[in-house]
């Protein structure tokens, strides 16, 4: 599955709004990935098995801009583990495309960012603690109210023939505004997110295929070359002369990284 849906016939936005997407990779930093309640759930219980594949806009604050224009995909395996796979284009504005993959895999207490570009693997070792407070968080609907299919509440409707409700807070000065599914785990199905800049990111599900994903979702390919985040940031700037990350990120990510590997000491 190494290649997105490429639907719609979208194109790319110039470079200056590449570091938007950049959250979308380092989201194990914030605690979020699509929505994710703060809970403080660390029991197990039966999960909905999935796959969505999504369109998703990143606009900066320069209106003069056309938005950002890709597809993704989310897949959640039975365990809890979850995979993001999205593309991405280089720096270079050459249109040169690849395959963006974030994964946690709860088989291995680990958390995986692929960088197409210089062929970098991650890995984040998740402790005992983490990966509990992880696997909550997959189906955290802490903040939803019971949804009912009959309900007339003017905050919850029918998308792709599930019913949503409406979740929207603010998290660290960031607005969420998002639709989610009950039926999902509270997966949403339309989100945006509005940050103080004036800058917004929406992503909106088109497809949703029920069942256990395919294992290729959580595999690191064998020309892929395990780095660290410091690793990866200096391949990264020596081909395109731009950081990946940039600070503080690469350094909260070596601290957690190198934090991981104490552990399996």
């Amino acid at each position: 599955m190494r290649c997105l849906p490429q639907a719609r016939g979208w194109q790319f936005m110039p470079i200056p709004s590449r570091r938007l997407f950049l959250p979308a990779l380092t989201l194990f930093l914030a605690g979020l990935h699509g929505y994710r309640a703060h809970s403080q759930v660390v029991g197990f219980r039966p999960l909905t098995l999935f796959v969505v594949y999504k369109h998703e806009a990143q606009y900066t604050e320069n209106s003069k801009f056309p938005p950002y224009l890709f597809d993704s995909v989310y897949a959640r395996r039975s365990d809890g583990s979850w995979a993001h796979h999205f593309t991405a284009r280089t720096p270079a504005g050459d249109q040169t495309t690849g395959e963006m993959i974030e994964f946690l895999d709860f088989r291995t207490k680990t958390q995986t960012i692929l960088e197409p570009f210089t062929r970098s693997a991650v890995i984040f070792r998740l402790s005992d603690r983490e990966a509990r407070r992880e696997r909550g968080r997959v189906t955290d609907c802490s903040a939803v109210p019971e949804v009912s299919a009959n309900s007339a509440d003017a905050s919850r409707v029918r998308m792709l023939s599930y019913t949503v409700a409406r979740v929207a807070k603010k998290e660290d000065g960031v607005m969420v505004d998002n639709w989610v599914a009950p039926a999902l785990d509270c997966y949403p199905i339309e989100e945006m997110e509005a940050f103080a800049s004036g800058s917004r990111n929406t992503r909106s599900v088109y497809k949703v295929e029920m069942g256990e994903p395919a294992e290729a979702f959580f595999e690191i390919p064998t020309e892929y070359i395990p780095r660290s985040p410091q690793q990866l940031e200096a391949e990264y700037k020596f081909k395109f002369g731009v950081p990946f990350w940039g600070e503080p990120g690469v350094s909260n990510a070596q601290r957690r990284y190198e934090h991981g590997l104490v552990q399996v000491e």
